[in-house]
């Protein structure tokens, strides 16, 4: 086996590693602002949610409003740790 092909298969291994440990799975999502708090953080719904993630984490250099449709980033693909990253247009 050449370099080459040694540098594929090894490549091929870490994909289907990451693939099993969903480390492709969707790190984003959508949501609306329900509450600028003021204080950094703001109470969003999450799309398919009924009910509001309270005092979510923002973006610092984005001035957020109510009713303001955001981008939320799951930080580490998890859903405990989520930010909110932008406006979504």
């Amino acid at each position: 086996m050449n370099t080459e092909n040694f540098i594929e298969q090894i490549k091929v291994i870490i994909y289907q590693v990451m693939n099993e440990n969903a480390m492709f799975a969707g790190q984003f999502t959508y949501g609306t602002i329900e509450k600028a708090n003021g204080d950094g953080t703001a109470d969003v719904f999450i799309e398919g949610n009924t009910e509001p993630v309270r005092y979510m984490r923002c973006n610092p250099d984005v001035s957020f409003n109510t009713a303001d449709r955001v981008i939320i980033l799951y930080v580490n693909n998890n859903k405990k740790n989520a930010f909110v990253l932008c406006k979504r247009e």
